[in-house]
């Protein structure tokens, strides 16, 4: 059985010695650590520092004082010395005594903090430094113990690995499989069955013609009373916006020939007790985000009555869409009476013929190519006129 001893750290690691001023010959001309990441890997910078500086030679054990316990150290390979600004520090480490991969991995045990706390007088507040590593005492086994446990370690760190690259791979599958079921869901394929047993549906006055004629009579009339804006007269859908060819009874038509989009807004000044934290709920574009479902059943942020001058109060079941950040072109139906923020659009006036989940799909299908083009032309957010001129069948 293997013995383990207790040991103190600075049994088996040494500092190498020396601190120098940034302007000192002997590290001027050195390549500078800039980090070493939670992997393990140093990375360097060419920028120079106004910082102390320490020294590391080929074989050293570099550590980073800040952030050695999420795995922020390296064993230096390079064959010219290199210097680290003194947040870091270099050991040269006796090999028969220590395993350095066992002590890369003790390092980030929570056994190694617990020590910390319970050995080292006043507790560790920022850095770990020399003084403080070098005096611990720790378990430590025999050299091909050490080499042992290394093993195993590597043996399960592989698998997860492995398992790792599967979640990976069918996380991938599962997102391509999503999309082409949106795609076939707005190209009418899903419904191909339907429509050839229910042919009578499609024709007379079902025809999405038809229909497209008695939505858009209904917006003119709303025009013609104010209660939206009157439409501008958009170009007619050239052949290149067609993305397949339509199914019998669908036709194509823009956004705006059958919803008003509108954008939110947000009472100024942002977080202020005159306008917010009151009844009535606002909607941030983190609120669309949090989860994958269809509706929006919860909100986050309110604002008091006052506040509703500077923002839109929408009914219940309101189709809305994100319009800013990397989120941009999530589509959510909102299902509660709310207000939103200007990161948001609705869609109102929607026609009872519009199924909202097909809406819902539609949008979904549309949002990496809005993302797309929106960042691919340099613009901020998607506006509202980008939405309504989308092609939409």
């Amino acid at each position: 059985m293997a013995e383990w001893v207790k040991t103190k750290v600075g049994e088996f690691l040494k500092e190498r010695d020396g601190r120098y001023k940034p302007n000192d010959p002997k590290v001027t001309n050195l390549k500078r650590l800039n980090k070493i990441d939670f992997t393990g890997v140093i990375h360097f910078s060419d920028k120079s520092s106004k910082t102390d500086m320490i020294i590391a030679k080929k074989g050293d054990l570099v550590i980073s004082g800040i952030n050695v316990a999420k795995g922020a150290l390296a064993v230096y390979d390079g064959s010219d010395d290199i210097t680290a600004t003194i947040h870091y520090s270099s050991y040269q480490f006796d090999d028969e005594k220590i395993n350095v991969e066992y002590f890369k991995r003790f390092l980030k045990s929570t056994k190694f903090i617990q020590l910390l706390k319970d050995q080292v007088k006043g507790g560790i507040k920022t850095e770990i430094k020399p003084k403080h590593l070098l005096p611990l005492k720790i378990d430590l086994p025999d050299i091909d113990t050490q080499k042992s446990i290394v093993d195993f370690f590597k043996r399960i760190e592989n698998e997860i690995g492995d398992i790792n690259f599967q979640i990976s791979k069918q996380h991938n599958s599962i997102n391509q499989m999503r999309q082409s079921i949106l795609q076939e869901a707005v190209e009418g394929k899903l419904t191909a069955g339907w429509r050839k047993q229910n042919p009578e549906l499609i024709y007379g006055e079902n025809h999405a013609a038809r229909l497209l004629e008695k939505i858009k009579a209904e917006k003119d009339r709303l025009g013609k009373d104010g209660k939206i804006k009157k439409q501008k007269t958009l170009p007619p859908i050239s052949e290149d916006e067609k993305p397949f060819d339509l199914p019998e009874g669908w036709v194509w038509c823009r956004v705006d020939d059958f919803a008003d989009v509108v954008r939110g807004g947000s009472p100024r000044p942002a977080g202020s007790p005159e306008f917010y934290d009151g009844e009535i709920p606002f909607l941030k574009v983190a609120d669309l985000t949090a989860d994958e479902n269809i509706y929006l059943e919860k909100h986050t942020y309110t604002i008091k009555e006052k506040g509703l001058k500077k923002t839109r109060l929408v009914s219940p079941n309101t189709f809305m869409l994100t319009n800013s950040g990397a989120t941009l072109g999530v589509p959510k139906i909102c299902a509660f009476e709310t207000t939103f923020n200007d990161g948001i659009q609705a869609l109102l006036f929607l026609p009872n013929e519009l199924h909202q989940i097909f809406l819902f799909l539609f949008f979904k299908s549309k949002t990496q190519f809005l993302r797309e083009s929106v960042f691919g032309r340099g613009q901020p957010n998607l506006n509202t006129d980008m939405t309504k001129i989308l092609v939409f069948a």
